[in-house]
């Protein structure tokens, strides 16, 4: 996505208001603009994928953090979340849970974040380099503790998200 693309603007409910330029979203903190954030779950392993963005990144460069996308003009939050696994992975899927929504306000910038669980089921991943630097897996007993390097948005969901009941549910 180029900061010249139009994103949707929404209010403190995630509802949609006004469209803007990218850029223009990146620059004025009122103007709350939609993403997703995402991580992969495999479920036979109980592990969930961590990666190092890459370095070129504005936003948490070279940090290690879970993956994301700003949501398209008109994009739901669950096409988004489709589209952005295919982007950033290679993977085409829509099997995923919506974990939980936060509104996430910066000095420049505001975002309403939904954060999914995705299921991985051992497909290839292709990632996409631009993006991420690295991937690995770790436990959830493992995440629970990473603090190592990690972005400002990576740990919030480690820390809001109850991982210890999420992983009776999916196990």
């Amino acid at each position: 996505m180029s900061d010249s693309e139009i994103v949707d603007v929404v209010d403190e409910n995630g509802k949609v208001i006004d469209h803007r330029v990218r850029a223009e979203c990146h620059s004025n903190k009122d103007l709350i603009h939609p993403a997703v954030h995402f991580t992969l779950f495999d479920k036979e392993n109980g592990k969930v994928l961590m990666t190092r963005r890459s370095s070129t990144k504005r936003f948490d460069g070279g940090k290690n953090c879970f993956l994301g996308e700003h949501l398209l003009s008109g994009e739901s939050f669950d096409e988004g979340a489709i589209r952005g696994i295919k982007e950033e992975l290679g993977v085409d899927t829509k099997d995923f849970l919506e974990l939980s929504t936060h509104l996430f306000r910066f000095e420049n910038e505001s975002e309403y974040t939904k954060f999914y669980i995705v299921f991985w089921s051992g497909e290839d991943l292709n990632p996409d380099r631009n993006e991420s630097e690295e991937e690995w897996w770790m436990s959830i007993d493992e995440l629970k503790d990473f603090d190592e390097n990690v972005g400002e948005i990576t740990k919030f969901w480690i820390k809001d998200i109850d991982w210890n009941s999420l992983e009776n549910k999916l196990l």
